[in-house]
């Protein structure tokens, strides 16, 4: 049986919509032919295109024409991926997917649903000006996320920053200098009080006198203005204007100055830290003046520890500080006792002490009329068993004139360090002027040291005069003195025109010993580019070294690259001197000198040695080895006896050090004898005499001679073999050869 065309009544079923076949439009028959003929009702066909994921956009590339869409048709093309919904012409844009979800032909434009508010930060802070918002889905060049800057001109000034007390809203919260005195709280001690710790204190520019007590709490002073308009003024107040005591101590002070103290030890108390009392905690001043102070003690036997600040065990930090203006005086008392100054600035117990671009000028040590004893131990800072550090610390215009009829002591005019360590690295150190008087005077150099391990690097002497005057007992030592080190190095150490002198009041040369002009150094030590010039070193009794008085004292000392030129020693008709350059005791232990220049030093008096280098008579023991070096033009001029023009080296018979003089060189000294040398000593290995051929060597001061050898030098690769250059050749003999030779 066959089928010759649909039965009517399923044509419907069969054709779709508008009686035709589904999705081919109208259709009318025509006979057998079935032959199509346009929509009913004079309907246009339209284009419908498939929409395979039912989001309303179909695919174009499936368009056709149709009286009206069919199943999965629709009328609007545009869908750029008909296999998802989430993708069409209606869809929202997002970012980070690489799908180009809204059809318009681009991946994550800056309209995308989830695009990202983006900042100009002009400066860098991390946080952009809240008025210069666009939106991207990644950071445009120069832009950040976070918003909130109000003054996107200074990095310093975010959401992030800690509001400072300068009159600038730092944080960006709307407010400027929170917790001010007095607008919000009357003085210093009521803010503390109302405070919880680690908040920053806005001090206000004028006058602020009353105390504080900060014992274990924590907290930060700024003066707004800085320390020109910011004053803690101390004149009448109590003493100490403030005080840390307990290991939670922590108080920060800058931006301010602290003046006017005028006080002193009381009858039957010392006196300490009358500015600052600290015990285990920790004080810290930044950016501080301290100016014009006047401090006193009696000869009641009262000390002055600490006048400005006094630490037990605590750490004590002053950095960019300038102090200025320091008046310390003795006073006549009831003369019960003998009254201590023991650092006029700080002094230190234990614990820590840092100062970093500390300078100091206009400081004055006096003594009124009538005092018995006057015991100076660091006019500045004293130290016993502290870890201490000194970076960028210069001392100029200190006076120091102690006239007192028992006893008078400057040991250690600047600082007495007793124990512990130093680091201390670019001190520099000006008119500084010493003047001790009593039937004991004693002058122990700038900076006295006992007992220190640590380094000391580039440290510049200039002008500094020193002088103790007895009719009993006198004793000066110039630049610094550190007794008993237990392994310290020196190195950039530089001392001129200096004077250290030891006066015998009676006139007989019975007192007045002097041991080292510009440095004195004992125990176990390295020196390492050490240069002194132009001191002068008198003594009535006994002068030891006019550049610098060295001892092992039963350990090693080593001494590289030293140039010690121009210097004087002895002075006086009755003096007993020798080593115009140095003087140098083992004592037990044993010294290695290598590549020095000994050059243009003199030794005058009644018995005088050494010229250049003197070495003790007295000691049975140690060892003294000079390598590499040379004694030039020394000058000896003894009105009872001259030994030993360039070395001397004497004392009884088996009473002597062991002594060699290997691949060095003698010339041009005068007075003696070149050597006065026991006869075990060690002089025939590669020595020479021979004009050294400086490069110059004419001017007046020792100071402007440049001892650098000419290319023409004889002494140019003629030192030990087993020493060489930094260009890898044989050493030159002189301060500038050797390893360490570039300086």
């Amino acid at each position: 049986m066959s089928l010759a065309r649909p039965l009517p009544a399923l044509v419907p079923l069969l054709l779709g919509g508008c009686g035709g076949v589904a999705g081919f439009g109208p259709l009318a028959l025509d006979g057998e032919a079935g032959e199509a003929r346009g929509c009913p009702d004079g309907e246009e066909p339209v284009t419908v295109y498939l929409d395979a994921d039912d989001d309303g956009f179909g695919d174009a590339a499936t368009a056709r024409e149709a009286c009206a869409p069919g199943p999965g048709e629709v009328l609007l093309a545009g869908d750029c991926d008909d296999s998802t919904g989430r993708v069409s012409p209606d869809a929202d844009e997002t970012c980070g997917n690489e799908v180009d979800e809204d059809c318009d032909g681009e991946i994550d434009e800056d309209d995308a649903s989830d695009a990202s508010a983006w900042f100009v930060d002009a400066d860098g802070d991390g946080h952009g000006d809240p008025d210069s918002v666009v939106w991207a889905c990644e950071a445009p060049p120069d832009r950040v996320a976070r918003a909130g800057d109000c003054d996107d001109a200074d990095p310093a000034v975010s959401p992030e920053a800690v509001d400072a007390c300068n009159g600038i809203d730092d944080d960006c919260d709307g407010q400027v200098d929170r917790f001010r005195v007095p607008t919000d709280y009357r003085s210093l001690q009521e803010a503390v009080d109302a405070l919880s710790d680690g908040q920053e204190i806005c001090l206000e520019p004028g006058n602020h006198t009353d105390s504080l007590d900060v014992s274990n709490r924590t907290f930060t002073v700024t003066g707004v203005g800085g320390r020109d308009l910011t004053f803690l003024d101390l004149a009448g107040t109590e003493t100490p204007f403030l005080t840390a005591d307990g290991a939670y101590s922590d108080l920060t002070l800058r931006g301010l100055t602290v003046t006017g103290l005028d006080t002193g030890a009381a009858e039957g108390a010392d006196l300490e830290g009358a500015f600052a009392w600290v015990r285990r905690g920790r004080l810290r001043l930044e950016d501080v003046a301290i100016v014009d102070h006047r401090l006193t003690l009696t000869d009641d036997g009262n000390d002055l520890r600490g006048g400005l600040i006094y630490s037990e065990r605590g750490t004590v930090e002053l950095e960019d500080v300038a102090v200025s203006g320091l008046s310390l005086r003795y006073l006549e008392g009831d003369r019960a006792g003998s009254p201590d100054l023991e650092g006029g600035l700080l002094f230190a117990s234990g614990g820590v002490v840092s100062l970093r671009g500390v300078d100091i000028t206009d400081v004055t040590v006096s003594t009124a009329a009538g005092v018995s004893d006057c015991h100076t131990d660091g006019a500045l800072l004293h130290t016993e068993d502290a870890a201490v550090t000194l970076v960028e610390v210069a001392v100029s215009e200190l006076s120091i004139e102690q006239e007192c009829e028992v006893a008078a002591y400057a040991r250690g005019a600047v600082a007495w360090l007793d124990a512990g360590s130093l680091e201390a690295e670019d001190l520099r150190f000006e008119q500084i002027e010493v003047q001790t008087a009593g039937r004991l005077a004693y002058v122990y150099g700038l900076v006295r040291g006992f007992g220190l391990t640590g380094h000391i690097a580039e440290v510049d002497i200039s002008g500094a005069s020193l002088s103790a005057a007895s009719e009993a007992n006198a004793y000066a030592s110039g630049g610094f003195t550190l007794f008993g080190s237990r392994g310290i190095s020196v190195q950039g150490y530089r001392v001129w025109d200096s004077a250290v002198a030891a006066t015998d009041l009676a006139g007989l040369g019975g007192t007045g010993e002097v041991e080292g002009g510009a440095l004195y150094v004992s125990g176990q030590a390295e020196l390492l580019h050490i240069d002194l010039r132009g001191a002068t070193a008198r003594g009535d009794a006994r002068v030891r070294g006019g550049g610098a008085w060295l001892s092992a004292a039963g350990s090693e000392l080593d001494v590289r690259n030293l140039v010690a030129a121009g210097n004087r020693a002895g002075l006086s008709a009755t003096s007993l001197a020798c080593g115009g350059g140095l003087y140098v005791d083992p004592d037990g232990g044993s010294v290695r000198l290598s590549q020095l220049d000994l050059v243009g030093n003199e030794v005058r008096g009644a018995e005088v040695g050494g010229g250049g280098i003197c070495v003790a008579a007295d000691r049975d023991e140690g060892s003294v080895e000079v390598v590499n070096s040379g004694v030039v033009g020394s000058v000896l001029a003894g009105t009872t006896s001259a030994e030993g023009a360039a070395v001397a080296a004497g004392g009884e018979e088996g009473a002597r050090a062991q002594v060699s003089w290997r691949y060095s060189n003698a010339w041009a000294n005068t007075g003696a004898e070149a050597f006065a040398l026991p006869d075990e000593a060690e002089v025939d290995e590669g020595n020479v005499s021979v004009d050294p051929l400086y490069v110059d060597r004419g001017a007046i001061s020792a100071v402007d001679w440049d001892l650098t050898l000419d290319g023409a030098s004889p002494l140019v690769d003629a030192g030990s073999p087993d020493l060489q250059d930094v260009d890898g050749t044989v050493s030159d003999v002189g301060a500038y050869g050797g390893q360490e030779g570039d300086w």
